[in-house]
């Protein structure tokens, strides 16, 4: 997880949410399944990936990974699952870019404290520290007792040492360490930006 600035709310948003969240709001209360409404001829996530993708430099917004194109399919995440808070489906400060490993973990759960990777305040070492022996990633010891609580929650949550994710960690800080000391790659460029610049 790496903090980001999200961009201005896209004009479609700012234009249709109303519309599509009472939209929604009826739907799920027939029991329908959500599903993205129609923009310009496009389904509405089509619209909205790039300006997500842009705003976390291609990285999942959750775990890191980059390109997600490598590890998973590109998806949008509800932060506040939609099922749940139905009138945070179209907010943009609710959507975000993640890998699908991510979304499968996050599913529709959700607890007070899961860390919002674009709050103002945000950094990996605030909350967490990267184990370079094993590729874990750890609640911070050294963090105030409520930000251990929300780390603690956040990769419980995301599954952040699931899924065979600290090996991956592991190897990527292993083969490109050297290769990010000596200058010789962009940060945005390498997945799990937090082993190098924490």
């Amino acid at each position: 997880m790496r903090g980001f600035t999200r961009s201005e709310t896209p004009a479609c948003l700012v234009e249709k949410q109303g519309k599509w969240t009472a939209n929604w709001v009826r739907r799920n209360g027939e029991r329908q399944k959500f599903s993205w409404p129609q923009y310009q001829r496009q389904k509405l996530n089509t619209v909205l990936l790039p300006s997500l993708q842009s705003d976390n430099k291609f990285h999942c917004c959750y775990c890191d990974a980059h390109p997600v194109q490598g590890v998973s399919s590109d998806t949008i995440d509800h932060f506040k699952p939609k099922s749940v808070f139905l009138n945070e489906a179209f907010a943009w400060d609710n959507l975000f870019y993640c890998c699908s490993a991510c979304q499968e973990e996050k599913q529709e759960l959700f607890e007070d404290g899961l860390i919002k990777p674009d709050m103002a305040d945000f950094s990996f070492g605030r909350f967490f520290r990267f184990i370079a022996a094993t590729g874990d990633i750890e609640v911070n010891p050294l963090a105030s007792e409520e930000d251990k609580q929300r780390a603690e929650v956040s990769i419980r949550l995301l599954g952040l040492n699931e899924r065979g994710r600290p090996t991956t960690r592991l190897n990527v800080f292993q083969q490109r360490y050297s290769q990010y000391n000596s200058g010789d790659v962009f940060i945005d460029d390498l997945p799990y930006r937090f082993i190098f610049a924490p």
